[in-house]
């Protein structure tokens, strides 16, 4: 159930970025995709180093940390103690949505180059 829901918010998502253009016109919508990336990018970068941290940092104290476990953080989740799991997860979430929403002005960005490109 949760994989249809964000297959239909990535096709949401997809539509959204392609009716922009054609609500605000390319200078809006430029603005716009640019806005979504800086904003991503300042929410998540700073985010996802604070996940990182903290996830080590509970890890490593209670002597559970695996080799390498930067390559692969998300697998290590289920070696948190339930009253560490919030607080760790909670950053690991923002991360990925700044993430998402640098994405998404990407995406914005070249629908509206290549909208641009084709005369629409």
């Amino acid at each position: 159930m949760f994989e249809i829901l964000i297959v239909l918010g990535i096709g949401a998502l997809l539509a959204a970025c392609a009716s922009i253009y054609a609500w605000f016109g390319w200078t809006m919508a430029f603005g716009l995709s640019l806005g979504l990336i800086v904003f991503g990018l300042a929410v998540g970068v700073p985010a996802g180093a604070l996940y990182h941290l903290l996830l080590y940092r509970r890890l490593r104290a209670r002597g559970v940390l695996p080799r390498r476990w930067w390559l692969q953080p998300l697998s290590h989740h289920d070696l948190l103690a339930s009253g560490e799991r919030f607080a760790v997860l909670f950053w690991c979430y923002l991360g990925g949505l700044g993430f998402v929403l640098s994405i998404a002005g990407c995406l914005l960005l070249v629908i509206g180059v290549v909208q641009d490109r084709q005369g629409y």
